[in-house]
């Protein structure tokens, strides 16, 4: 009886969790229409959609964790693995809206005031694989080698012409095809384009670009966060394809390592 008892429960958790559908939340008492959509992703993992809340993050996907931070009445807040970045709380606070008492979350972005978003609807299957889709492509992950060379192509030139320098990239791609991970040398672009941003930003970090002369890229030990280090004009960089949110995370390497 107690391990039909145990069973159940399993398998209650299991099916809760598989069967957990997207949500669409959309601001209010706001002069613009912000919308998050959140997806359930892999391993306990979301992705979050915005738009219309005139702020760079619209049309962008990013993933997060899931934490109540102890707390254990309702409340939490998705955090971005390997940043100290969270957007989307809830606070378990309400708002009276035509009649009736509505929980509302909280939208947290840079150089902008909070904004609260309310529960809208469901999001179509469509629609969620568009979500799916976006991230894929943002992380550099794209359908073929002959894609991903051709963005890495395009994400050099605009390096190049933002740093003044020109990199030899040398990628080991024999030890990402032996993984079937063929595609996952396109995360490369997240860093370029983070130096590219660095260069346009900073002197000092278009500086420090200028020594790097070659950058070698070779398959990650561990799928949770990727390495850089630098040494002897020579950026390191070690990826996997599970490592999330490489266009904020590569950034954040780059500034502290640089």
């Amino acid at each position: 009886m107690k391990l039909f008892i145990v069973s159940f429960f399993v398998l209650f958790h299991l099916c809760s969790h598989a069967t957990e559908l997207a949500k669409h939340y959309k601001s209010f008492d706001t002069d613009y229409v912000g919308n998050a959509i959140v997806v359930p992703y892999d391993n306990e993992q979301y992705l979050i959609y915005y738009n219309g809340f005139e702020h760079p993050i619209d049309g962008k996907v990013h993933l997060y964790t899931k934490s109540d931070n102890g707390i254990n009445n309702g409340q939490y807040v998705f955090q971005m693995p390997n940043l100290n970045m969270t957007h989307f709380h809830s606070k378990g606070n309400s708002a009276l809206m035509h009649g009736s008492l509505n929980p509302y979350f909280e939208v947290y972005l840079a150089d902008k005031p909070m904004t609260k978003v309310v529960y809208y609807g469901r999001v179509s299957p469509h629609k969620v694989r568009d979500i799916k889709q976006t991230y894929l492509t943002q992380q550099g992950l794209l359908e073929s080698k002959v894609a991903v060379k051709q963005s890495l192509k395009k994400a050099s030139l605009a390096l190049t012409t933002a740093c003044g320098t020109s990199p030899t990239a040398k990628i080991d791609w024999s030890s990402f095809t032996t993984k079937k991970q063929k595609t996952t040398p396109g995360m490369l672009v997240g860093f370029f384009s983070a130096m590219t941003k660095l260069c346009q930003e900073d002197s000092d970090y278009k500086e420090a670009i200028a020594e790097i002369k070659s950058i070698d890229v070779s398959l990650a030990s561990q799928s949770n966060k990727p390495s850089v280090s630098f040494a002897n004009a020579t950026l390191t960089i070690t990826l996997d394809k599970d490592m999330p949110n490489i266009p904020q995370v590569s950034y954040k390497l780059l500034t502290d390592l640089l």
